[in-house]
């Protein structure tokens, strides 16, 4: 009663507020600042020879405020529209979890003039265009990210992208990596013979070689919802053409990567040569990776997708990995002692003796 002023708080439940936008996999909600309507309308004829009637004073505000999930973009805005009736504002602002929408509406006068009212009702057209705001989501019902298998909606692309990759891989790394022999070094000769075997320090990389090629298997599943060519489709109106050209960049990677654990891994139980050498290569390749896809995911910035502090630090382990044991495997006695192999040999070099193909090259 002291300052003539009465406030309402209302609480609704809305079932069905989202409606399906046809077949693209989208659902909208629509806002709108009904009250508006109350004083702004089309006019039947913008021509006229005598002033325009406009109620006055008026002078209204709505703020809608809406929480909206995880990830969501909007951006923030201001509009005016203005003539000699009224001015009107709105204003768009997102916080990252919360979206407000503005709208101010205060009457200027109680007419217009007859050769003002053809830019007035155009100023009414544009009122009543922005006088609603519609807020789009990804259908909970297409299960966005989730992984469900059907042969109707095949991401043929990617599939066959998928493929070539790891075809590509496993031929190059063949032919310029398992069938290549380094040559004989002089310590490996010399190596001594009891330090032969996976025995001590080197029982920890032996782990990692073993585990690589299920941890980069695993790393891959989370690109499995994409081979649905409906949620490829809904992923590039999310995030764009820049990561989605991303994404299959670090499909064709992942899938060279895992080529190389494998080759590592077979190579290391054959104990050839070339395992020191390959090893280091598979973790500064690692390194190198990881860090050009988070400079990248940096730079695309795009909304719900960033650099967390847990992928800084998974870069600090593998360069901190890459370092450790890339010189663990350059400087220890053992693992000169253990890869001592060729392609053809079956038995590790007798120590003091060069292999025959050695002996001749």
């Amino acid at each position: 009663p002291v300052n003539n002023r009465i406030e309402i708080t209302e609480h609704y439940q809305i079932p069905g507020g989202w409606k399906a936008q046809g077949e693209s996999g989208y659902v909208s909600m629509t806002f709108e600042p009904s009250l508006i309507d109350d004083h702004v309308s089309a006019m039947d004829s913008p021509k006229r020879s005598r002033p325009y009637a406009v109620s006055h004073p008026v002078s209204y505000r709505h703020t809608t405020r809406i929480i909206v999930p995880e990830g969501s973009d909007f951006e923030s805005e201001r509009i005016e529209i203005e003539d000699s009736a009224f001015r009107f504002t709105r204003q768009v602002g997102f916080d990252g979890e919360e979206l407000v929408i503005d709208y101010h509406y205060q009457s200027l006068n109680d007419h217009v003039l007859p050769v003002d009212v053809s830019e007035h009702a155009e100023h009414l057209k544009q009122v009543y265009n922005l006088s609603s705001y519609q807020v789009s989501m990804i259908d909970p019902a297409v299960g966005f990210g989730e992984y469900r298998f059907d042969l109707f909606d095949v991401n043929w692309m990617l599939v066959f992208t998928s493929m070539f990759s790891l075809l590509i891989s496993a031929l190059l790394v063949l032919r310029f990596v398992y069938l290549v022999d380094p040559p004989v070094r002089k310590e490996s000769v010399e190596a001594d013979p009891d330090l032969c075997g996976i025995k001590g320090w080197l029982v920890l990389p032996a782990i990692s070689i073993f585990i690589f090629p299920l941890m980069i298997t695993w790393g891959m599943t989370e690109y499995l919802y994409l081979y649905s060519d409906t949620q490829w489709e809904l992923a590039k109106s999310t995030m764009g053409v820049g990561m989605m050209t991303l994404i299959v960049i670090e499909v064709i990677l992942n899938g060279l990567m895992l080529v190389l654990s494998l080759f590592l891994l077979i190579m290391f139980l054959e104990r050839r040569r070339g395992v020191p050498r390959l090893f280091i290569s598979f973790y500064l390749f690692a390194l190198v990776y990881t860090g050009f896809d988070l400079l990248a995911i940096e730079l695309l910035a795009v909304p719900g997708v960033e650099v967390e502090m847990k992928d800084i630090q998974g870069l600090i382990r593998v360069a901190g990995s890459a370092v450790i044991w890339g010189a663990y495997f350059l400087r220890s006695r053992r693992v000169k002692a253990t890869f001592t192999r060729s392609r053809r040999d079956r038995e590790p070099l007798a120590s003091g003796k060069l292999a025959p193909q050695a002996a001749t090259q």
